[in-house]
């Protein structure tokens, strides 16, 4: 604790101690216990159940209370005990990410797409990375599917030591704004920082608005030190967070004046062909241990001629992003052009299900501009008829249900396409789930704008709904954030007829519990 700022009171603290800890149920004698102050409770009301645990050191933003034995126990008093949570965490794995090639990427969407295709490019070209990410988690000793977009620090170091022992070069970090907010990033030396883009509407439901969001994302950009670079998207990302940028920031997007250009983009089949041009160096986020791994950047303008399997404008960006990325960090381009090709869309990223008899694509989208941008690809895709099952979003408040209702609304009646609207209520997490009032603003807005659709409370009645109205060479578009998880599964259930009956057996309720769910 000699680099944490604290008060020490009772028991001269250990020179030993056991695990950290952040839930009291977990404590056994000798660990350190910190006590979180969450949204709703307080960890520091657990602190005497962690004593009679054993804890042998209490780490809290408040004194101990009155009558709580600390004969053997040294509780410390700190500013912030999420902060004080991070440098503990890096202290007992030993700092791992000094001894990798960080690039940590934040934005309001694309992070996972761009995370996991960096780490392709990456490994492709010879530099072993490890992934930190909301899909999955890729140490070089093992794959965990991924959980918190950013995960909590203990965990986050933990991986990352992995990474290190492994033999791993680089990481590459998922990085939301509540993890920086919550700081569990605080202690992670970050070497690259890439900005996807950044709109508003998204998080409200934890930000006190899109002010204290953008804070959260200027913060995470100011933790790239000049020796480093920050690869940022064109507009209100650079607006707004390149003021923060210590390191150089390297623009990428559509406009002439941007370091990395989308010159150029076609849908060809099944595939999208992109004509890059990039100005000329670009600045090289490595480090005296990485030197090795880096490839001088040519010092003159040149272009990329790039096919991927990611579909559509938005996949696009993501694409520019990570090549921008790769190529501060070292990677040449006839490496991105050879490794791109190959990478498959992560699981719910304009995922292709299935061709024929009709093409099924399964999309995540949160964010009107997620939703227009998942339609822009289904209507440049062979079809007669689109039709989309979208999942509203729980948890996340009226103001981007609304908007989100609204938007789906335009872009369905300028595509002519069906929509089916379900509420997938039993398939997401209670957190997930969805309020009647983010219903009733979701669909409000849908009418408001000209869209009537068919509703369905539970995720497998939409589905059926959907089977049942679909033809040859149609398109079934399957739309939402959490509550769409579960959607190729129950498709694929349902596409093999024995199946059926169970795919839709004892599912949970049909109604809010206001009882304001109409079918």
């Amino acid at each position: 604790m000699r680099s944490v700022p604290h008060r020490p009171l009772g028991a001269p603290p250990p020179t030993l101690a056991g695990e950290i800890r952040t839930h009291s149920a977990a404590v056994t004698p000798g660990d350190v216990f910190v006590a979180i102050p969450g949204r709703r409770v307080d960890g520091a009301r657990f602190a005497r159940e962690a004593v009679l645990r054993g804890a042998r050191v209490v780490v809290a933003e408040v004194p101990p209370p009155a009558g709580l034995p600390l004969e053997g126990v040294t509780w410390l008093m700190v500013p912030a005990a999420r902060a004080a949570l991070s440098r503990l965490a890096a202290n007992r794995y030993g700092h791992p990410s000094a001894r990798l090639r960080v690039t940590g990427v934040t934005g309001t969407t694309g992070k996972t797409t761009t995370a996991m295709l960096l780490r392709h490019l990456l490994t492709a070209g010879g530099r072993p990375a490890g992934l930190v990410g909301s899909l999955a988690i890729h140490t070089g000793l093992r794959q965990l599917d991924g959980g918190l977009t950013t995960p909590d620090p203990l965990d986050l170091h933990f991986f990352l030591e992995e990474m290190v022992r492994a033999g791993m070069d680089d990481a590459v970090v998922e990085v939301s704004s509540q993890g920086v907010d919550q700081a569990r990033v605080d202690d992670v030396d970050f070497d690259l920082g890439v900005v996807t883009n950044l709109a508003p509407l998204e998080h409200l439901e934890y930000h006190a608005g899109y002010d204290d969001y953008v804070a959260a994302k200027a913060r995470f950009v100011a933790m790239i030190p000049p020796r480093g670079a920050v690869v940022m998207g064109e507009g209100e990302a650079r607006a707004r967070l390149a003021p923060a940028a210590r390191a150089p920031v390297v623009t990428f997007g559509r406009s002439p004046g941007c370091d990395v250009r989308l010159a150029g983009m076609w849908i060809d089949g099944w595939t999208s062909r992109l004509h890059v041009t990039v100005r000329g160096p670009l600045p090289l986020a490595g480090r005296p241990r990485a030197a090795a791994s880096l490839a001088p950047s040519p010092r003159e303008p040149y272009s990329l001629e790039l096919r991927t399997q990611l579909l559509g404008p938005h996949h696009a960006t993501n694409v520019l992003a990570a090549a921008a990325a790769a190529l501060c960090l070292g990677a040449v381009p006839e490496e991105i052009e050879t490794a791109l090709p190959l990478f498959p869309p992560p699981r719910r990223r304009t995922q292709v299900l299935m061709r024929e008899p009709f093409t099924v694509i399964d999309d995540t989208a949160g964010h009107p501009d997620s939703i227009a941008a998942s339609l822009q690809v289904a209507a440049a895709l062979p079809h007669r008829r689109i039709v989309v099952v979208y999942a509203v979003r729980g948890g996340r408040g009226v103001e981007v249900n609304a908007a989100n209702g609204m938007r789906l609304a335009r872009e369905a009646g300028r595509l002519g396409a069906a929509v089916i609207v379900t509420a997938s209520q039993g398939d997401t997490s209670e957190g997930d789930a969805v309020r009647p009032a983010e219903w009733k603003a979701c669909t409000g807005a849908m009418a408001a704008g000209g869209l009537l659709p068919v509703v369905y409370p539970r995720l497998p009645e939409a589905l059926a709904a959907a089977l049942e109205t679909v033809r040859e060479g149609d398109l079934l578009l399957l739309l939402g954030a959490q509550g769409m998880d579960r959607g190729a599964a129950y498709l694929e259930a349902m596409l093999a007829p024995a199946a059926v009956p169970s795919a839709l057996a004892a599912l949970p309720g049909g109604a809010f519990e206001d009882g304001s769910f109409v079918v």
